[in-house]
């Protein structure tokens, strides 16, 4: 049974937490870059709801390994699903080598949904990235540093804005293994019986047999974007599939 579309809380946020993988994840055909965002207040409640899931089935490695049970990832995805503070981006892009188009394709992503829906005052964004290297003053690693300054490029002169790596890295991974699975969808690959089981979950928690789709551009929860040249920034041609979340949303 699906549940009815809920309005995007994210305007009533005045500080915002990002987690994205500036990495992305490559693939033959197509590339994906992904961010989870939720209320920099709920930052606790986030990490504690992975320690519950960890807890429960005796796992203490690595979300993105493929050592981590398919019980697990499934639950997680469900978690990710029920609560509303939660929500997950990702654009996925033809497979390109050329590390600028990479790395527009990831600051729009990013800028898309931090702009304020007026009248709506920009929220505070605390953008946080995979690399080790911190971000401060201006000196960094290259691709932080690029990613801060296209950023502050694309948001309004009032935004705060702060870009570093993260302390921890459960939501980096986390961010890592929903975008995995949304570019194993589009691949169409055939791949393990967890990994199929895990990408099955996410589609009937969208209320679609497949991941083979992106949504429309309004969707929160869980939004999925074609970009088909980073370079042009061009509108989406590409058949939209209607989101009908399966699990209620708790706070």
């Amino acid at each position: 049974m699906s549940v009815a579309a809920e309005p995007d809380p994210t305007p009533g946020y005045r500080r915002l937490l990002a987690y994205a993988d500036e990495a992305g994840i490559t693939s033959q055909t197509y590339s994906g870059f992904g961010a989870l965002w939720m209320p920099w207040e709920r930052r606790g409640d986030f990490q504690k709801l992975l320690r519950t899931v960890r807890e429960a089935h005796h796992h203490t490695g690595s979300l993105a390994s493929t050592h981590a049970p398919a019980d697990l990832l499934t639950d997680l995805v469900d978690e990710v699903f029920r609560r509303r503070w939660l929500a997950f981006r990702c654009v996925i892009t033809p497979t390109t080598a050329d590390d600028t188009r990479r790395r527009r394709a990831l600051v729009e992503l990013i800028a898309r949904r931090a702009r304020p829906t007026p009248p709506a005052p920009p929220a505070d964004l605390r953008l946080r990235l995979s690399r080790a290297a911190r971000l401060a003053d201006g000196v960094g690693s290259k691709p932080q540093h690029a990613i801060a300054r296209a950023l502050t490029a694309q948001l309004a002169p009032e935004q705060p804005l702060s870009v570093r790596a993260a302390r921890t890295i459960d939501g980096v991974e986390l961010v890592e293994l929903l975008t995995g699975i949304v570019v194993y969808g589009w691949e169409r690959r055939t791949g393990s019986k967890d990994k199929k089981r895990v990408a099955d979950r996410v589609a009937e928690n969208l209320g679609w047999g497949d991941l083979a789709a992106d949504t429309a551009p309004g969707e929160w929860k869980f939004n999925i974007w074609y970009l088909k040249d980073p370079a042009e920034l061009d509108a989406n041609d590409t058949p939209q599939r209607a989101v009908q979340l399966l699990l209620p949303m708790l706070d």
